[in-house]
């Protein structure tokens, strides 16, 4: 049997081999200077890095992105139901930056398609799109706005949701974000507005087709208005000063539901009210040092206020910092930490996560690296219903042949510990990916 599964990988790497591949991340919308550029904590040397292509004062940057993937455990389900497969996965996409004087325009779209050898119904498509800018009156007024579409199937480990669906479901997003910056010498505030709709796709139990497996009843609006500050501590003009940056967020959420009946046969309201408003203020610190150091890490308080007045209110502590350290010209680290609370209808007050991640970046070669990573998250399900433990760890190998072809592959393994025990399951994945571009 492991020899039939490893000639079918093998013809899966085969596939992947023939084509060339590799898809950036779509841009964060954010209200700074957009670039084309690799963050500096991912290393590639100069000479290896990917430049974008110029068009009548336009650059952009096309990629594909194919990968082969084996896992053990499809479903993301308990031992006795789990089962094992392999997948292709493409990923094209584009991004262009257009520069007028001070303004900035950028675009991003990708897509993305799955198949599977053998489980037909895990084929997914997914699409996402955005349009961002930043108009610069003068130098002391900037107006940064986006837009985003964002199409996902709904990840099968995901916390959320009391029963394994028969496929995976979509999530669809739309996203529009308008904002004003006054600059001052060292300080700018930023005033954003933001609407965000949320659409969820339903489907049928992988047990029981007759059971519904209703996520619509997160269909659900946002807006957001976000005060934003950032003070320079120091500005690091030269090559060789650090850039300190000490910022804050307020902001109010107002989120609303569109449906409240948890059952998508009833044609009236059959539960309580999950509508409620957010008010949230952090204070973090950044900072970047002769691009061997960069660090970010903020702290605050979250308060939401339900409509329901059967519901208590909750307030919650917010955490986030990430570091990334080259602590040897060979031997970057980085380390990832957060606190949150992820709204959820179907569990009315939320799930509180706790995130770990730590990871290495090893230069075998000046054109090869070795990856490592660990990671721990805890998921506790307000009322006490429900507590998740989930542990992964990956390693990877990837090789810069040219500016235009990178090859890499990856082993992951996820286990999880549930006090529900249908959630308690393990996987492991082995990948491998070429990312190309022109």
């Amino acid at each position: 049997m492991l020899h039939y599964h490893t000639k079918q990988l093998l013809c899966l790497g085969a596939l992947a081999l023939a084509c060339c591949a590799g898809a950036p991340a779509l841009a964060e919308l954010v209200d700074e200077r957009i670039q084309l550029e690799t963050p500096i904590h991912e290393r590639v040397p100069d000479e290896l890095r990917s430049k974008p292509l110029a068009f009548k004062g336009i650059l952009y940057r096309p990629e594909l992105n194919v990968t082969s993937k084996y896992t053990s455990n499809v479903l993301a389900i308990d031992d006795s139901r789990k089962s094992d497969d392999y997948m292709v996965k493409v990923e094209p996409s584009i991004e262009a930056l257009k520069k007028y004087g001070p303004h900035q325009f950028w675009f991003g779209a990708k897509a993305s398609a799955e198949r599977f050898l053998n489980r037909a119904e895990e084929n997914v498509e997914n699409y996402r799109a955005a349009f961002q800018g930043r108009f610069e009156a003068n130098s002391d007024w900037t107006f940064p706005f986006s837009l985003a579409y964002i199409n996902q199937s709904r990840a099968r480990e995901k916390p959320f949701g009391r029963q394994t669906s028969t496929k995976p479901l979509d999530v669809n997003r739309h996203i529009a974000t308008l904002g004003a910056t006054r600059n001052f010498n060292r300080l700018s505030l930023t005033l954003y507005g933001e609407y965000t709709d949320i659409d969820n796709a339903d489907g049928v139990a992988l047990d029981d087709d007759t059971t519904a497996v209703v996520f619509s009843d997160n269909d659900r609006s946002k807006l957001r208005t976000r005060l934003r500050s950032r003070y320079a501590l120091s500005r690091g003009d030269k090559s060789d000063e650090a850039e300190h940056i000490l910022f804050s967020d307020l902001s109010y959420e107002r989120v609303r539901y569109e449906r409240r009946q948890y059952d998508d046969a009833a044609e009236s309201f059959t539960g309580v009210w999950g509508d409620f408003d957010e008010y949230r203020a952090t204070l973090g610190f950044q900072t970047e040092y002769k691009k061997l150091l960069f660090a970010n890490a903020f702290a605050g308080m979250d308060f939401k206020r339900f409509k329901d007045r059967t519901l208590s209110d909750t307030n919650g502590f917010i955490l986030s910092a990430r570091v990334n350290y080259l602590l040897t010209p060979k031997l970057a680290l980085n380390a990832n930490i957060s606190r949150d609370n992820s709204e959820d209808n179907g569990f009315l007050r939320g799930i509180t996560g706790t995130r770990f991640h730590l990871g290495a970046d090893y230069e075998l070669r000046h054109d090869t690296f070795l990856s490592a990573n660990i990671g721990y998250e805890n998921h506790e399900f307000e009322e006490n219903i429900r507590e998740d433990d989930d542990i992964m760890a990956s390693f990877g190998l990837r090789r810069h042949h040219n500016p235009h072809l990178t090859s890499a592959i990856e082993l992951n393994y996820f286990d999880r510990d549930s006090t529900l025990e249908r959630q308690i399951f393990d996987r492991y994945e082995l990948m491998l990916r070429l990312t190309g571009a022109l």
